[in-house]
């Protein structure tokens, strides 16, 4: 069935095989080789570039993933950036022992594989027979009567005859095999397209795989009849041991779907089979146009620039001159520079020296309870890469570091979050109100600096105001406002200072009732050092009546349910009473709070914790009634 060439090589004990200039050594090869490449080549952003390779056997391309492969040795490739292709072509080894596959010649007869198709035996077959048989022997004859003698692949030998099934992937040929792991292996069968209707475009068209992973695309028989020709699939065993070797019927057609294979082999490539690599290099012409502008639109620059590389301005610094009253600096680029991906343009920016940056700083109302401070900045212009935020010896005296520092991204708008310092252990323990002052000094680009000075404040805390009747609140005492005694206490409502009875005490009535959802604070001075600071704004809520028929009605609150999922976090609350409600972690830090009040929600409402909790943790729901109760819920939320 083979056909042995004898040719006069020269035996190496080691597995690779190398080129010199004197001789090839081999293996069990019999014959030096050589592979042939296409030169380097350029090609256009977006296009592809034919490659081919000859004078082997069996082809293996590296890099793979920007490969479209129509065979092995014709390939086109579409990188996105220039890139350098290795070639390894491998020589098929003429020991036949280097063939892993049993019986790949057929010479033993109908044995050693599976298969899909039904067998006949030699000359017994018509073509009246029906589709999706075979059988093994030396000549075509042994199928179809009526054809041409032609032998297997080599001259003699047997090889499988095959009048194509029309059902879709059925088993050809299929046989297990142990092999190597991490070793590279080259899957082969020679394949001969029988009968005329081959004319037609009727091919066989296989697919050949290994562990049920396809190796390349759809082959297809010679379309030259009664030719042989190789077709092969390479494969890395990586961890496996052994391979299901299968090549399946791809062409449902049965008229013209008959063909021949012979010589079907898995040889390990580089054990046995002599290799030789080889570089060939695709170019992609990839150069855009990159432009530099002043301001009122003068070029500056113009250039072609490589793909991927950064744009460089290389001309005198861009000048803004003054116009009477002001005076201008330059500070760099917008937009910022970054990689060459296309045409772009680059606009000169510049610092006005005699205005402030176009900065704005807004310091939203802080309650002592709070978890943080949040500093919000706006920038009209350009936005700064950096801060740093230094506070008044005050502040630092009451456990704020003397300096936080942090970089800002590409926004007009941005946050700066600072902790607000507590004790964890004792909720009433807070950084004491008062007027502070901060320092936030803002970096630019090209070393400029800019310096902002703010005042803040920080109130009491909302709960120093206990609401005891839907007429009546009061301020709590050192006991329970965190040990402060007051000299003197105002009230306001939405602003509005209240007068008469009880203005200027610590207790406010109101009649007929409080304005429930409406603002009202104290503004307190303390007896210690007389600052004077509000409160955070309380807001009533019409209490519910607690006796029914004269009978004292206990206030209740119940939570559930108090094991939550992160997919899951709403918890259902059911209370007789009004007031507010804490979410806290137990490190002491308050999430959030919010007034509630039952009448409204016919005493049963629903809260969403995923908008303030982000981490499985455990969590503590604290409500705080009113007519002065306190019911407090341990929430576990997993991850």
């Amino acid at each position: 069935m083979r056909k042995i060439l004898t040719f006069i090589f020269a035996c190496c004990a080691g597995i690779l095989c190398a080129q010199t200039d004197t001789e090839f050594d081999c293996g069990t090869q019999e014959k030096p080789f050589d592979i042939t490449l296409r030169p380097d080549t350029t090609i256009m952003p977006g296009d592809s570039a034919l490659m081919w390779a000859q004078g082997a056997d069996f082809y293996r391309w590296e890099p793979e993933n920007t490969i479209i492969k129509t065979s092995d040795n014709l390939i086109y490739a579409k990188p996105a950036v220039t890139t350098s292709y290795t070639v390894t072509g491998y020589k098929m080894s003429s020991d036949k022992d280097a063939n892993l596959v049993y019986n790949g010649d057929f010479d033993l007869g109908n044995v050693g594989f599976i298969t899909d198709l039904r067998y006949f035996s030699p000359y017994t077959a018509t073509s009246g027979s029906g589709k999706g048989k075979f059988t093994i022997s030396d000549d075509v004859q042994a199928l179809w009567k009526n054809a041409a003698s032609h032998k297997a692949y080599g001259g003699s030998g047997n090889m499988m005859i095959i009048d194509g099934t029309t059902t879709p992937n059925s088993i050809l040929w299929q046989q297990d095999i142990n092999v190597t792991p991490d070793t590279y292996y080259a899957f082969s069968a020679q394949v001969m397209s029988c009968l005329d209707s081959y004319s037609q475009g009727q091919y066989a068209l296989l697919q050949f795989s290994i562990n049920n992973t396809q190796l390349g695309p759809i082959l297809h028989s010679p379309d030259v009849l009664y030719q042989w020709s190789i077709n092969y699939g390479i494969w890395y065993s990586g961890s496996n041991t052994t391979a299901r070797l299968c090549i399946l019927n791809q062409n449902n057609n049965g008229n013209g779907n008959d063909f021949a294979i012979d010589e079907i082999r898995l040889e390990e490539l580089g054990n046995g089979a002599c290799e030789v690599s080889k570089t060939v290099t695709v170019y992609v012409e990839k150069r855009y146009t990159v432009t530099f502008v002043n301001y009122d639109g003068t070029v500056l620059q113009s250039s072609l620039e490589d793909f991927g590389t950064m744009p460089e301005y290389k001309g005198d610094t861009p000048v803004r001159l003054d116009d009477g009253e002001d005076t201008f600096t330059f500070i760099g680029w917008s937009p910022e520079l970054t990689s060459v991906t296309g045409d772009a343009t680059y606009t000169a920016l510049y610092h006005n020296n005699s205005d402030k940056m176009g900065v704005t700083v807004t310091i939203p109302d802080v309650c002592a309870d709070d978890n943080t401070l949040d500093i919000q900045m706006t920038f009209a212009e350009e936005i700064p890469i950096a801060y740093s935020v230094a506070f008044d010896a005050k502040a630092v005296a009451q456990g704020f570091l003397p300096k936080y520092e942090g970089t800002f991204s590409t926004s007009s708008t941005a946050d700066i979050t600072i902790p607000l310092p507590k004790d964890a252990a004792d909720s009433t323990h807070y950084v004491r109100p008062d007027c502070y002052t901060l320092e936030i000094t803002l970096t630019y680009k090209y070393g400029i600096n800019y310096t902002v000075i703010q005042a803040f404040a920080v109130r009491y805390p909302s709960w120093l105001i206990l609401q005891r009747w839907n007429d009546l609140f009061t301020l709590r005492n050192e006991d329970y406002n965190g040990g402060y005694t007051f000299s003197s206490v105002r009230w306001f409502h939405e602003g509005t200072p209240i007068e008469g009875r009880g203005e200027q005490g610590t207790y406010v009535y109101v009649s007929p009732s409080l304005a429930y959802g409406e603002a009202y604070w104290a503004e307190l001075t303390r007896a210690d050092d007389g600052v004077t600071m509000t409160t955070c704004p309380f807001y009533p809520a019409p209490m519910t009546d607690k006796t029914e028929g004269g009978e004292f009605i206990e206030p209740f609150v119940t939570v559930t349910p108090t094991v939550l999922s992160k997919d899951n976090m709403t918890v259902t609350v059911e209370t007789n009473i009004c007031g507010t409600y804490f979410l806290y972690h137990t490190d002491g830090n308050l999430l959030y709070r919010k007034p509630f009040c039952p009448p409204a929600d016919n005493g049963v409402f629903t809260i969403d914790l995923s908008t303030y909790i982000t981490d499985a943790g455990v969590y503590a729901l604290v409500f705080h009634g009113v007519e002065g109760t306190k019911t407090t819920t341990k929430i576990i939320v997993k991850p």
